[in-house]
């Protein structure tokens, strides 16, 4: 809990440092991670939009201590050349969710007092042609933290 009006800057790079440290040598070993969008590679995550909420925790006090949700957009960008069939890519994809399931599922605590509560949303899509196959699916990842701004 800090001074800041939010912690949703906070938790998006925290979760980017941990997808980044299971890309060196842990669960998604292969999978460049990337705070926004690079030099993608073949299997990629990166992030993107983010957007919070907050709720008073104490009553008597609004601003004291607040309950705040955010919702952090990350991208899971798989690429096959040549092309291919899409459920190829799309299975590529759904690989590289199921292992960022169990990162966070392990170890749900985020820098030190946040946490990964779960998956609020997501969606997928595609392109083809006749060098590549490209999926990307999202998936706006829960996190609560608690945040005092009022005092």
């Amino acid at each position: 809990m800090t001074g800041a009006i939010t912690r949703m800057d906070e938790a998006c790079l925290a979760v980017m440092d941990r997808l980044a440290a299971e890309a060196d040598g842990g669960l998604l070993q292969g999978v460049q991670v990337s705070y926004g969008v690079a030099d993608l590679g073949l299997k990629s995550v990166y992030g993107g939009s983010a957007r919070f909420d907050q709720q008073s925790a104490i009553a008597e006090q609004p601003g004291v201590l607040n309950l705040e949700r955010i919702v952090y957009t990350i991208y899971i960008r798989c690429v096959r050349r040549p092309a291919c069939d899409v459920r190829d890519t799309d299975a590529d994809a759904v690989a590289v969710k199921t292992v960022i399931a169990q990162i966070f599922s392990r170890n749900p605590k985020l820098a030190g007092d946040m946490t990964w509560i779960g998956v609020s949303n997501g969606y997928r899509d595609y392109s083809r042609n006749e060098l590549e196959t490209v999926s990307v699916h999202s998936l706006d990842l829960l996190i609560e933290a608690y945040v005092s701004w009022g005092v």
